[in-house]
């Protein structure tokens, strides 16, 4: 099967929460630009729209909305970002410039702005 991602994908775990009718826990296993992967045993549906935040730093997590693209049954599930905003498109980069400067330490990481993504207080 031939890859469909636009965007690479970059190993990050972070912690996820989203919204279906409860609140639902969950960790990252991988992000890019488009999309990511998140592991959770919590049933979805493909074409299920997602309010989630992924927690940054204790206190301080940023929001998206994304639509799940494809179900692994009681491992996870991977979503495309919907309507990202500047900020959150520079969160992402951000991480993912992180990331890829913790496998090459020699990579330059682009500096931040002072535009910071939406937190939201945990």
């Amino acid at each position: 099967m031939k890859e469909q991602r636009l965007h690479p994908r970059v190993p990050i775990r972070l912690e996820v929460r989203w919204n279906g009718s409860h609140t639902r826990p969950g960790i990252t296993t991988d992000i890019s630009r488009g999309g990511c992967y998140i592991e959770s045993i919590v049933q979805v549906a493909v074409g299920e729209v997602l309010r989630f935040e992924f927690k940054l730093t204790p206190g301080c997590s940023v929001e998206f909305e994304g639509e799940v693209c494809y179900v692994h049954h009681t491992i996870g599930f991977g979503v495309r970002f919907r309507y990202l905003t500047d900020v959150q498109l520079q969160t992402l980069l951000q991480l993912i410039d992180s990331a890829l400067a913790n496998e090459n330490p020699n990579r330059q990481i682009a500096p931040m702005t002072n535009s910071g993504p939406k937190l939201v207080a945990a």
